[in-house]
């Protein structure tokens, strides 16, 4: 009897795949799908499926995938309508990941009596992990119930590289303040691609490409430094053995440069030897002592620091 049950369904849901219209879109595109053009072994990577300029009122649509390459990790409904609901005879249907690694095959299914469903835009996801090596396709096939006569076919090829390692850098920093890091950047072509701070005086960056990098170090009080032109050619760097970078203090006013300007702001009425709390200038606390005393003119009037400017140096190899 449930079996009875269970073909009478199928034969409704087909009979109402039949009978619903369906509005197509302008260039006739009902469905298509996004995915990566390359990826690389143990990457994951999602595929979109977008409803593209169609009030979707009933469809069944799927994506073909060679299970030697891929795996599937997960299927999400991203759509509004997610749960069948009796009462209006609206569902969408979908593969289970358990589902496609056995089949090869992540099918989605759409049934609405009222005529109206899913709008423009992106209402399911597969999560697709790389398994091997090689160039292979992911093959969209698509139907829809109604009288436009448009099925949507999309094929995306995809390369899948073997993962290759990148390389890192390792380095250290002194600063005259302990208590807080020193913030490091890490450039290529003038934009920052990576930043981190300093633990314990120690910086790294990892797996990084062949190229070419500039590394900013930055901190309160303290003049910017800056180590230019680090090629990277598949081996690790250890600055730690040739470049420790010691920055130099005393920058209270942020202009660049360490001078009577500095001296000034921290020998001022309003900061020399007032408690943290009362101190106007904070930033002339240099040694992180909480205090504004001859500890931190010392450290700005030493020859090491006193009439320096941003430090900018050229790394040899």
């Amino acid at each position: 009897m449930r079996i009875l049950k269970n073909i009478l369904f199928i034969i409704l849901v087909c009979v109402l795949l039949s009978l619903v219209p369906v509005f197509a879109s302008e260039n006739g595109m009902n469905v298509s799908i996004t995915a990566p053009s390359e990826a690389e072994v143990g990457d994951t990577f999602t595929v979109d499926f977008n409803n593209d300029s169609m009030t979707l009122s009933s469809f069944t649509c799927g994506v073909q995938f060679n299970r030697e390459y891929l795996e599937v990790v997960s299927v999400d409904v991203v759509g509004i309508i997610r749960e069948w609901d009796s009462s209006v005879w609206n569902a969408l249907v979908s593969s289970s990941a358990e589902d496609a690694l056995k089949t090869g095959y992540v099918g989605f299914a759409f049934v609405d009596s009222r005529e109206c469903g899913y709008t423009e835009g992106i209402f399911a996801s597969i999560t697709f992990k790389v398994l091997s090596v090689g160039s292979t396709e992911l093959s969209l096939y698509e139907d829809s119930a109604g009288e436009d006569g448009v099925i949507s076919s999309d094929t995306v090829a995809i390369t899948l590289e073997e993962y290759t390692p990148g390389s890192d850098i390792v380095g250290s920093v002194t600063s005259y303040d302990e208590r807080y890091n020193v913030t490091v950047e890490l450039m290529s072509t003038g934009e920052v691609i990576s930043s981190t701070f300093t633990e314990e005086g120690m910086f790294e960056f990892k797996n990084l490409s062949d190229g070419t990098y500039d590394i900013v170090f930055t901190k309160d009080s303290h003049l910017k430094y800056t180590l230019k032109n680090i090629v990277i050619k598949g081996d690790d760097i250890d600055l730690t053995t040739c470049y420790h970078v010691v920055m130099i203090g005393g920058d209270i006013n942020f202009d660049g440069c360490v001078d009577l300007k500095d001296v000034i702001a921290l020998t001022s009425s309003d900061t020399y030897g007032k408690s943290y709390e009362e101190a106007v200038t904070k930033t002339a606390d240099i040694n992180g002592d909480r205090r504004f005393d001859l500890k931190d003119l010392i450290i700005i009037t030493s020859e090491s620091n006193y009439g320096k400017s941003e430090v900018i140096v050229e790394f040899l190899e």
